[in-house]
């Protein structure tokens, strides 16, 4: 009679962690990238919908809205780390606070912007276009958004799926 002992041996464990690490150090940097891409993407739709709001209310209630880049959600101080909507038009500095209907953030992306604020008409013009760059310094994550005259809101697409977003002119200049 035999007595036969079951489990793994020290070699067989050692070569299954380090199976799992290889493979945890190749998928680490996708995932990350993902991530990054998911943040990004993020902030685009956020935009985009805050314009849309913004137009939306201005034809609905037949009166001025304004969106500016906040950093404190309460002053146009031309800082897109945060963006605010509100009724009215843009007070002439920035230590004027304005009364906000949405606030937003962009959390850690990078924002850089061809305007302080856009105002929408009664009539959802806008008057004069907002270009606003994403995350610039990196190609792989750049997308924009643009504002056009006539108050009509556009986000970059990845037309061609190579993981490279059509930036509008100027977004990043």
């Amino acid at each position: 009679m035999s007595l036969r002992q079951h489990g793994f041996t020290l070699l067989e464990s050692m070569i299954v962690i380090a199976i799992m690490a290889i493979l945890v150090s190749v998928a680490l940097p996708s995932l990350v990238d993902a991530q990054n891409s998911n943040r990004v993407d993020s902030v685009q739709r956020d935009l985009l919908s805050v314009m849309n709001q913004g137009r939306t209310q201005a034809v609905n209630e037949g009166d001025r809205m304004s969106l500016c880049g906040s950093s404190d959600g309460q002053h146009c101080d031309n800082d897109w780390s945060g963006w605010v909507l509100f009724r009215g038009t843009p007070p002439a500095d920035s230590e004027s606070a304005v009364d906000p209907l949405f606030v937003g953030s962009a959390g850690s992306v990078p924002i850089k912007a061809s305007q302080a604020s856009v105002t929408w008409q009664s009539t959802g013009e806008a008057g004069q276009s907002l270009t606003l760059g994403l995350y610039c310094d990196e190609p792989s994550l750049r997308r924009s958004v643009e504002l056009s005259v006539i108050g009509r809101a556009a986000g970059s697409l990845d037309v061609d799926k190579d993981g490279q977003h059509t930036v509008h002119i100027g977004a990043c200049s």
